[in-house]
């Protein structure tokens, strides 16, 4: 009886043991090189090193763990995946338990979309980012041809963006202006897309098309479309 009663004692605290994640550091170069001290939780590395903990991954030239509050100053070609969604930047502290994120600038995406802006900071409560003079866009390239760019930028990582005075460029032109706009990154989420351009028996164009999604087993789309001619 008394067996059973400190097994049973010890169960609870077995399973919280196997709950916490662990911290892994490595380099990832020749010249990396990456420590830990276990006393103090605190662990450093440079010339190129990964961290991980739970289902998230960093990597970065330099960086700065400390393993009790969970913060990580990382320097240098930084780049953070939490599950699909991913961030990269020059400077970035990130809080691996909290998920408390800041950045003077930063780019991240989870195709199809992608956005970049700048003074990145993020809220405890319900993992929401904000930015400012952020753009958005469905190019996966350094100088997209079809952009947002937007004041004020709102990111809520596996839903969706959300921009306030938010101007749509084409080549650099500046062709709409929207007081709000937004862009979800769910599975079968109601989007709009649009294709501009030119043709001699229309003259210049521009096709909207606009997806919805009802349930699972019902869509549609409209099309509202402009031409010259």
């Amino acid at each position: 009886m008394l067996a059973l009663a400190l097994c049973a004692l010890a169960i609870p605290g077995a399973l919280h043991a196997q709950q916490q994640p662990e911290w892994e550091m490595e380099a990832l170069t020749d010249q990396g090189w990456a420590e830990f001290d276990f006393q103090t939780g605190l662990g450093r590395g440079t010339n190129g090193v990964m961290v991980k903990y739970g289902g998230a991954f960093l990597t970065a030239d330099q960086v700065g763990v400390n393993q009790q509050t969970g913060d990580v100053t990382a320097d240098g070609n930084v780049r953070i995946q939490n599950l699909d969604q991913i961030w990269v930047g020059e400077h970035i502290r990130y809080n691996f338990k909290t998920r408390q994120m800041e950045a003077e600038q930063f780019r991240t995406g989870k195709a199809p979309v992608f956005a970049a802006g700048e003074g990145l900071h993020g809220q405890l409560t319900n993992e929401v980012y904000y930015a400012t003079n952020g753009v958005i866009t469905t190019d996966d390239v350094s100088q997209p041809a079809f952009k947002v760019r937007a004041k004020y930028l709102k990111i809520i990582p596996g839903k969706r963006f959300e921009a306030r005075h938010a101007t749509l460029y084409v080549a650099g032109v500046p062709v709409f202006y929207f007081p709000y706009y937004t862009r979800s990154l769910e599975a079968r989420s109601n989007n709009y897309s649009f294709t501009p351009g030119y043709r001699g028996i229309y003259g210049p164009f521009l096709l909207n098309r606009y997806t919805f999604f009802i349930d699972e087993y019902l869509d549609g789309i409209g099309h509202v479309d402009y031409r010259e001619r």
